[in-house]
């Protein structure tokens, strides 16, 4: 959702920051930073809170606006959730591609938010900004929301952890548990005569079934990611015995090798090139402007690969109701096929709160709220106004049945728990009981074959912050180049794409990597 920090945005965020940050000190000094106090709620002698609006206290949350959803200023949503915490609130949601430039003109201006989107103090870069005072410790405020400190384990808790001073900075967005996995129409299916493939050679036995006889008509599409990144072509990597991210060498388990530039990883490019070439593959992949869902939903794609977030999409769409199905995960001459996953469960943004607010406990019991007992509205919104409820099953409106003055669910969201990723209530307002049952255990399946990026994102890597885009720029640019031309021999362009990657600064990387990160053990071992 929030795009990742790129160097510059973060050097000049961090220039601000500490200009900012002098002339705070003197405040700190007498006490102007956020200190614990008794939480209204949390004392049973606290002093009832008025029913006054007037008398609440205000916070102000800055997240990205990310494309398709829905802010609406002071939204009757918005005043029925202050009401029940006696909370005012102020949103302010630029779209999330000027998130990064406008919070640096309001840090840089004093007004720096009561609650930020922002990254989490495991990475690199973001621990940097809590050493300049910008984020509030919590250990001393979690306490005082059980419920909050519930709503995720303690590992998860343990990843919000600065590594240096120790303490936990902002509230953890636990991640997907799995990556992309397989969709398939099953009419086209039926009307090609054949099964759900189990197999990589079975799979590109239907492809070619659809594109031969064409089920969904002219302009039918046998396969499609979900997306038009060329980093979606990971979904193949283990299947051809390659791997994405970083992991330890075969040779020597305390060295960490990089996938992307291993000679093994031709196996893949080459098998997703041969779709391109048999006319098997979205034709637009990775160029094109229209992703592989928006073309499944229009009934043109056979199979689609994509996140688990897509899965129940199919059946809330009356035109594709009971005509897909997810795929098992398939195998490949023994090899089954395995997800991706960084070193960490956490989405790459976190919620954070100012240093420098006033109401630090209004700002954590509006998140506890989101969280927990007001978990509905946030992912919702209110019965007969966002959607209906029969016989306990939540079914959520179409766009141009809720009520506008309800319609700013997705605005206000700002995390979720643990549970809710784990729980069938995730997809309860898109699809029925059982369809989110099936969702389950399809993620269940999937998630048994794990492949886990082994680099930690808590250790700074100074040439990858350097010149990170730039590294990511020849890798991207030479694989859609053997994904394009034809006339291009892979093994060539793969090894000079190799070569010119380690010469710009990839060696240095592969070094600091190894000689940085001290801690090169199993990511996993704290899922299992």
């Amino acid at each position: 959702m929030l795009r990742k920090v790129q160097m510059a945005a973060y050097a000049g965020l961090m220039v601000i920051v500490l200009l900012a940050g002098c002339s705070g000190k003197e405040k700190e000094a007498a006490g102007g930073s956020a200190q614990p106090t008794a939480s209204a709620g949390a004392s049973a002698n606290a002093k009832p809170v008025s029913d006054d609006p007037k008398d609440w206290p205000t916070i102000k949350v800055y997240k990205g606006l990310a494309a398709g959803h829905i802010y609406r200023p002071d939204s009757e949503l918005e005043r029925l959730i202050e009401k029940n915490i006696k909370v005012n609130l102020e949103y302010e949601l630029p779209p999330v591609a000027d998130y990064d430039a406008k919070l640096q003109v309001k840090i840089a201006g004093g007004d720096v938010p009561d609650v930020m989107v922002f990254g989490f103090p495991m990475k690199g870069q973001d621990n940097a900004l809590i050493k300049t005072g910008l984020f509030l410790a919590l250990d001393d405020y979690l306490p005082k929301f059980p419920k909050l400190k519930a709503a995720y384990s303690d590992y998860m808790w343990s990843l919000m952890r600065s590594q240096d001073d120790g303490k936990i900075y902002g509230i953890p967005n636990p991640g997907e548990i799995v990556g992309d996995g397989l969709l398939v129409r099953t009419d086209w299916l039926q009307a090609v005569g054949k099964q759900q493939p189990k197999t990589l050679d079975e799979l590109v036995d239907v492809l070619k079934a659809f594109r031969d006889k064409k089920p969904g008509g002219d302009g039918s599409i046998p396969f499609a990611f979900a997306n038009m990144n060329i980093k979606d072509i990971n979904l193949f990597t283990s299947l051809f015995g390659a791997k994405w991210g970083w992991y330890p060498s075969a040779s020597d388990p305390n060295k960490l090798e990089y996938g992307l530039i291993q000679p093994v990883m031709k196996e893949t490019l080459k098998f997703v090139r041969s779709l391109r070439e048999e006319g098997l593959l979205d034709p637009d992949y990775p160029i094109g402007k229209t992703g592989g869902l928006d073309k499944f939903k229009a009934g043109k794609i056979g199979v689609l690969a994509c996140r688990p977030g897509c899965w129940w999409q199919p059946q809330a769409d009356p035109n594709l109701k009971d005509k897909s199905a997810i795929l098992d995960p398939i195998t490949h001459q023994g090899k089954p096929l395995k997800i991706n996953m960084g070193a960490i469960p956490l989405n790459s943004y976190n919620i954070q709160i100012s240093k420098k607010t006033k109401n630090p406990e209004a700002a954590l019991k509006y998140i506890e709220y989101q969280v927990t007992d007001g978990s509905d509205y946030f992912n919702f919104g209110v019965e007969g106004k966002n959607y209906e409820k029969t016989n306990g099953v939540i079914k959520t409106f179409t766009a141009d049945k809720i009520d506008k003055n309800y319609d700013s669910v997705t605005g206000l969201l700002l995390v979720r728990s643990q549970q809710w990723l784990q729980s069938p209530s995730r997809w309860s307002g898109n699809a029925s009981p059982e369809d989110a049952a099936t969702i389950l255990k399809k993620m269940e399946l999937y998630a048994k074959n794990i492949n886990f990026d082994y680099m930690r994102p808590n250790y700074a890597f100074p040439t990858l912050l350097e010149k990170g885009a730039q590294l990511d720029a020849i890798w991207q640019e030479g694989f859609t180049k053997i994904l394009l031309d034809s006339k291009v021999d892979i093994d060539k362009l793969f090894d000079e794409t190799v070569a010119k990657w380690k010469s710009s600064g990839g060696d240095q990387v592969i070094k600091e990597v190894n000689d940085i990160q001290t801690d090169k053990s199993d990511p996993g071992k704290n899922l299992k």
